[in-house]
Formats: C-alpha cells, structure tokens, sequence
C-alpha cells in the first residue's frame, strides 16, 4: 500500500479568477517542481457545511491518486519545492457541478488537512520557550502574574471570550476561562489544566531548568510536559477546531501546591454543556505505543475511541485504552477538576508526553515529534465529536 501523501499548501479560488488565469482543469498536472491539484465545487451559504465535506473528501480522493501514481511510477515529489491544492468555489444557486463524493471520510480528511507541520513546531517552540523562562512557580509570585497575563493575550488574539476568577488572598493567579462558541449546534470540547509549574533547582538539572534547550532532540526545561506544551499545541490548533466545535478551556494556576482555592471554587462555577473532557495531556510509552486514558465511556466517546484506534494503525501504532484518568501528584481525589467539573461527562488524556518526560522531575523533557501525532489524535477526536 503507498504512503498517502498530502499536500501542504491551499488556496481557494473563486470562479472569476479560474477564468482569467490558465489553468488545466485536471486533477493533477507536474509543472516546475510543483504539483497543482484540481477539484471543482458550488458555493451557497445554504449548503456551506455540505459543501466543505465534499470539498475535503474531493482533496482526499486526489490525494490517494497522487500516492498512487508516487507508487505507479516512482516518484518522489516529498522534495519538491511547493505542493499546491487549488478549490475552484463556483458561486451558485444550484446543485453542484461535479460532486467529488466517494464516502463520508471528513474525520479522517480533516485529521490530514490539519497536519500538524514544522512551522506548527516552530510556534509551538517560541511561545513555550518564553513561558518557561517566565518561572510561574508560587515562590515567584510575579511569574505567575505575567505568565496569566500572557495566557490571557493569547487567548484574546484567537477570538475568545476570556474571564477570570480573582483569588483575594493571590491574586497573582486567578483562574482563567477562556470561550470560544460560535454556534449553539455544535458539540462543546472542554479543555483544563494549568499555567503554573513545579519548582526546580539549576544545580540538579544538566540545562538551566527556566531556559528552553535542545537535549538529544527533546526540549527540555521545566514545565515543558506540565502542562506548558500540551496548552500551546491547544492554542495553535484552536482556530482549526473551532471550526468545527465549541471550545472551553478552563485553566488554574496554583495546581503544583494543590489547588485550594481551585478546590473550594470549581464545585460551585455554573458551566457550559460539555461534550467531552480532554485532559492536560496524555502519554506514549517508551516504544512508541499510544496510552489512551478515558472516562464515562458513551457512544460518543467508543466513536473517538475507534476513530483514534483507527488512525494510530494507519501509523503503524498500537493502543492501550485505559479506564482510568492521568496520574495526579496529590491523588485524582484532590483534583478539582476530577472531582467538580468531570461528572459523568466523557473524558480522554491526549497530549505529547511520553515515558521519558520525567514529570516534575530533574531535566524533564518532551519529544516535539510527538506534537505532530498527538495534534492528530485531537482533530480525529474532535471531527469524530462534530460528525455526530
């Protein structure tokens, strides 16, 4: 079976364009080193959901072609300079001119599309190597002041709608919640974790522990698994998901002390209908293998379940589904939000760590390459989640 290859690069072109620029209407044409890839479809508001499903399942056969024609005849685009996927949006009142439908593939198309890239890494890289260096220890109460306030600001320039629960007594780390709900027909995804990190002693660590460093491939500094990175990855694939759910994210910063005042806060919050609970993050194990945690299985959640199952075979990656949630330093009885805000809603552990991350250990650390499979594994659950 060939490697399915996918393009990296969209545009979207309306009709009067096509018409004054020469170009094949064929599915696929070589020409200097790039690969244009062709599909037609109509545009209507009305059938604008409809619409991006075929539009996706369109790509998604041209792509299989493409790999087979890599297997057919040897090729190895992989080094060209630009792959380029062009939809023609041909604006309508009518039916579709030509309908590329062979199945309803839109988990599996979306989680290609949303691939998540270097230039993801990059981002990725930059805002965590900024937040580690802000040390939001308790013993530093002016970190967590700016690292709450840098949260804040990220959120905001991403379209949320950002609150925050003041602490009287530490007002430096109030709780954020952040909400990102664009229409009352789409399922809601909750996301919590924290932007506080454990303490750590340079004279223990190979690195400065409160500077970002590359170690044999892996970032290493402290907070870099808990809960920094999985809260960036979220971020950077928030506008994608938020095109197909609502999002929540609920965020503390006293989670390495113990979470007092969240523990005393959480049972009372009035919150929104959520569809399913993603933890901070999630595991792999040391040989590779997917460490799936989940809770309050229903239809939905066996549907992810499946669908994650799915995708890590494709990779080559075998899963072990545990009923059971992430570890917790003080015990998943003292967790606010095991105890307050998970119920009986769904919940699943997804996230890059993995069995050599040494979590509030010395030079904990995380490999970036699992950013690439985890951000998969999260848009396979939430197209799941949005397929119905």
């Amino acid at each position: 079976m060939p490697r399915l290859f996918y393009p990296n690069q969209f545009r979207v072109l309306d009709i009067y364009d096509v018409l004054s620029q020469n170009f094949v209407i064929f599915p696929f044409n070589f020409h200097q080193c790039k690969v244009r890839l062709v599909t037609f479809v109509v545009f209507t508001s009305e059938q604008e959901k409809i619409v991006r499903t075929e539009i996706l399942n369109g790509i998604f056969q041209i792509c299989h072609r493409i790999s087979n024609l890599m297997d057919d005849y040897r090729l190895d685009i992989t080094h060209w300079s630009t792959v380029e996927v062009v939809v023609y949006s041909y604006s309508m009142p009518e039916s579709i001119i030509l309908r590329p439908i062979l199945e309803n593939n839109l988990a599996k198309i979306m989680a290609s599309l949303v691939d998540w890239d270097e230039s993801m890494t990059a981002s990725c890289k930059e805002l965590v190597d900024h937040w580690v260096s802000l040390k939001s220890i308790e013993s530093n109460p002016g970190g967590l002041q700016k690292m709450n306030e840098v949260m804040i600001e990220e959120f905001e320039k991403r379209g949320f709608e950002v609150s925050l629960i003041e602490n009287a007594e530490a007002p430096y780390r109030p709780i954020i919640i952040a909400k990102h709900f664009s229409s009352d027909e789409k399922p809601v995804v909750g996301f919590f974790g924290h932007y506080d990190v454990e303490p750590a002693d340079p004279s223990e660590w190979e690195t400065d522990p409160w500077v970002l460093t590359d170690v044999d491939g892996r970032w290493q500094g402290r907070g870099v698994t808990d809960n920094l990175v999985p809260i960036a990855q979220r971020l950077l694939m928030s506008d994608i998901m938020a095109e197909q759910v609502n999002l929540f994210f609920i965020l503390q910063g006293e989670e390495e002390i113990g979470s007092p005042f969240t523990l005393a806060t959480y049972g009372s919050l009035e919150l929104p209908s959520i569809d399913l609970w993603v933890e901070e993050t999630g595991y792999f194990y040391k040989d590779g293998r997917h460490r799936m945690m989940v809770l309050n299985r229903s239809p939905k959640l066996e549907k992810v379940i499946e669908g994650i199952i799915e995708l890590n075979l494709e990779d080559g990656r075998t899963t072990n589904v545990r009923d059971r949630p992430l570890n917790k330093a003080f015990g998943a009885e003292n967790c606010p939000c095991l105890v307050h805000l998970l119920k009986e809603v769904p919940y699943i552990a997804l996230g890059p760590n993995d069995d050599h991350s040494k979590v509030h250990g010395i030079n904990e650390s995380m490999d970036p390459k699992l950013l690439h499979i985890s951000a998969n594994q999260l848009m396979k659950a939430v197209q799941v989640l949005a397929d119905g």
